[in-house]
């Protein structure tokens, strides 16, 4: 059996002869990448990064238009060495005054310029009491500041006060002058009541019982209380009180004998 049919038309092995179909897949070159062999829009169309490529410079802060001091460095800024040594400076200074220190910069209440200012006492190493005085101003606080503490960092300090010098300097010694003083007032007082109250009091006391036997005709009495009155506290009025009733007593007696003389 023939199914041969010799009438048909030979295929060509032109592409170009063949036409257009409804579903092409297209040429593969034998010689491409073997990598590029199946793309997808979108998703496959990308750049490997080179990370050989140098990178990116990035450009210096311009701090030319900032304020400067008469040191040429910015305005309120200390360079490493300035801050270094406010470093060790703030580090010899007492506690409470560090802490409220430490409290202005952080509140944030004042001025850069205020603050920096204060910082700047540090960096000058001021005495304590005077760090401390600014501090209490600004801040409306109480600092207390050791009598001793200018002339040692806060280690030697507490060292210092555990010594016999310290115990004798800030209690022995304070402690004795305080009871002392304290004695001294006691005796003022005692000196001061005793010559304005007890003394006056005491000596009018007397001449008013001596003046009172004289008014009894016990003359020889009268005058031994106003001599033991004397000793108190001399007051001339008793005396002539004395003297006016010593009279009065003799112009009687003296008139009671002459009339006693008359009578005999």
């Amino acid at each position: 059996m023939d199914f041969s049919n010799n009438n048909e038309e030979p295929v060509s092995d032109d592409a170009s002869a063949a036409g257009a179909t409804d579903f092409e897949l297209g040429n593969f070159d034998s010689t491409a990448d073997s990598t590029d062999t199946f793309n997808i829009p979108g998703f496959s169309d990308t750049t490997t990064a080179d990370f050989r490529a140098q990178k990116p410079q990035v450009e210096t802060p311009d701090f030319s238009d900032a304020k400067k001091g008469d040191s040429g460095k910015p305005k309120n800024t200390f360079t490493d060495t300035e801050y270094k040594r406010f470093e060790r400076n703030l580090a010899e200074y007492p506690l409470n005054v560090r802490v409220a220190l430490e409290d202005l910069v952080v509140k944030n209440e004042f001025t850069d310029d205020a603050v920096f200012a204060i910082l700047e006492k540090v960096l000058r190493k001021v005495p304590a009491k005077q760090l401390a005085s600014d501090l209490e101003k600004m801040l409306d606080i109480t600092l207390d500041v050791p009598r001793d503490y200018e002339r040692r960092t806060a280690e030697e300090y507490e060292t210092y006060k555990k010594s016999v010098e310290y115990q004798l300097k800030n209690r022995i010694i304070p402690g004795a002058i305080l009871t002392t003083a304290a004695a001294m007032l006691i005796v003022s007082l005692f000196i001061i009541i005793k010559t304005l109250v007890f003394i006056p009091v005491m000596a009018n006391s007397i001449y008013r019982n001596g003046y009172n036997l004289l008014q009894k005709n016990e003359y020889p009495q009268s005058e031994m209380e106003f001599d033991r009155a004397l000793t108190y506290k001399p007051i001339k009025k008793w005396f002539f009180k004395y003297a006016e009733g010593y009279r009065d007593h003799m112009f009687i007696f003296a008139g009671r004998k002459t009339n006693y003389l008359y009578a005999q």
